[in-house]
């Protein structure tokens, strides 16, 4: 991997050494209103995932985790505040839970459940611990770099499991290689990332002893059906349909992931400049990372933390952020912002998705993104160069399915090429038609806003805000220089 900052020197040191050092605050797309069948409850979890305090809430409310709705999912080593819905809850009940790992901070009513992707952004406060000399300088480099250019948008390392392998099983599927699915699946044991058991199952899978395998599979339901449908059946197609909808669309999309991924490699020494024929996405307003909330006459919750969450830094906070929040706190005397002016949000266009270049582009041919902007093909680079400086566009590479429009011209290329290497063309996605993926765009750059250094001993903390979609951890291997 290249980095952007690739000629400044990083700072060293580690990340998430302990869940605290690594908190992270969801910015929600609109505030829960005060009234509706929906509580949102704003939780606040530390050292396990969103998906075990979704839960755990449920168990303790009588309901299911399918009933638990939420924008996103957030890191499991890390303290993180995001909100939650149930509908049909007892309000004062749920606002009184007190659940291991899970805090309620506070709780609301509104008119619809929570959903993926209903959140505007997320605000990050970092503890880089046994830095190099000079960690700060250091960091403030990179972050001014990162806010002038864009932060590269790839998608990191937990976009592909812990084996690192989920783009080549969602190849499998997406090129109809059952067997290679189920190979690779089951099969193929990796002791530095399975458990002891696991990797005996997988052996035993290599082996040809399928029935003894079934049973060591026991911890891993995903692999114990598809493997128990192997058995039954004898057929890798019939076993790789037994994989859980919701997997078999991580797995493919670990694929579009590895796809995009090449095209901004490839791409990254001009990420913040457009040509003619790229497909040009035009940025919503990335939120500040202000701490206005919902009315707290609308809001309950366990003595202070009703008020809303204490930011990471323990000084103090009006409520939960929102995406119209007015600006962060004071960050303390001994913190600098790394190119103020830089770091600042970008103009946006008159409204999130709307076209403004002088209607040359109009409503003809900008096409709306289900990722929250629009993309537009640039015909006259030099004419639409002012607004990728001031980041109002971007260059997008293809998160490709049957759909997908690709550009044209040198970034056509260069996507086409892409493909070509990885041996797969946007109809065979019409293979996994079942998972409904369309095709769309993704920025190459995303905006990264109030961005901030703190000394703290011999290590730094870092604040910075991002868009929804992009990596934290991208910005971290920036300015340590450790992926």
């Amino acid at each position: 991997m290249r980095y952007l900052t690739e000629g400044l020197p990083g700072t060293g040191g580690r990340i998430k050494v302990h869940p605290a050092d690594f908190v992270v605050t969801e910015i929600p797309l609109y505030e829960p209103c005060g009234q509706g069948d929906h509580v949102y409850l704003y939780v606040e979890k530390q050292g396990i995932g969103s998906l075990e305090a979704a839960e755990r809430i449920a168990r303790a409310l009588g309901r299911t985790r399918a009933d638990v709705g939420m924008a996103g999912l957030k890191d499991a080593q890390a303290l993180t505040r995001q909100w939650m819905s149930l509908e049909r809850t007892d309000i004062d009940r749920a606002a009184r839970l007190r659940l291991p790992n899970v805090r309620i901070l506070a709780a609301a009513r509104h008119r619809n459940k929570l959903k993926i992707g209903h959140l505007a952004g997320n605000r990050f406060e970092v503890r880089i611990r046994g830095c190099g000399p000079d960690a700060r300088n250091r960091a403030e480099a990179v972050l001014a770099v990162l806010a002038a250019r864009g932060v590269p948008n790839r998608f990191d390392y937990q976009r592909f499991g812990r084996r690192g392998d989920n783009h080549l099983l969602g190849r499998a599927l997406v090129l109809g290689r059952h067997k290679e699915f189920c190979d690779l699946f089951l099969g193929r044991p990796r002791a530095q990332f399975d458990s002891p058991r696991l990797v005996r199952a997988r052996q035993l899978y290599d082996q040809g002893s399928w029935h003894e395998a079934v049973g060591l599979f026991a911890g891993s339901p995903d692999h114990q059906r598809v493997l128990a449908a192997l058995v039954r059946t004898r057929d890798p197609a019939r076993a790789a349909a037994a994989l859980p909808k919701q997997l078999a669309r991580l797995l493919v999309g670990a694929l579009q992931s590895d796809i995009f991924n090449a095209v901004l490699e490839r791409r990254l020494d001009s990420l913040d400049r457009v040509e003619a024929g790229d497909m040009a996405y035009i940025h919503p307003k990335l939120p500040s990372s202000g701490a206005a909330g919902p009315p707290m006459s609308e809001q309950r919750g366990g003595g202070a933390a009703a008020a809303g969450p204490p930011n990471a830094s323990r000084g103090g906070s009006a409520g939960p952020p929102t995406a119209s929040a007015a600006g962060p706190g004071a960050a303390g005397q001994e913190t600098r912002r790394a190119n103020s002016e830089a770091a600042a949000a970008p103009p946006p266009p008159s409204a999130p998705g709307e076209y403004t270049g002088g209607g040359r582009a109009g409503d003809a041919t900008a096409e709306r993104s289900p990722r929250g902007g629009a993309v537009f093909r640039v015909e006259d680079a030099q004419a639409e160069a002012p607004r990728a400086e001031r980041f109002q566009i971007s260059p997008s590479g293809p998160i490709v399915a049957h759909k997908v429009t690709l550009a044209s011209g040198r970034a056509g290329e260069i996507e086409r090429a892409v493909l070509a290497e990885k041996g797969i063309r946007p109809e065979d996605f019409h293979r996994v038609k079942f998972l409904r993926l369309r095709g769309d765009r993704r920025p190459l750059r995303v905006p990264i806003a109030d961005a901030a250094v703190q000394p703290v001993g011999d290590d730094i903390l870092v604040r910075f805000t991002l868009p929804s979609g992009a990596y934290a951890t991208v910005v971290l291997a920036e300015i340590t220089r450790q992926a």
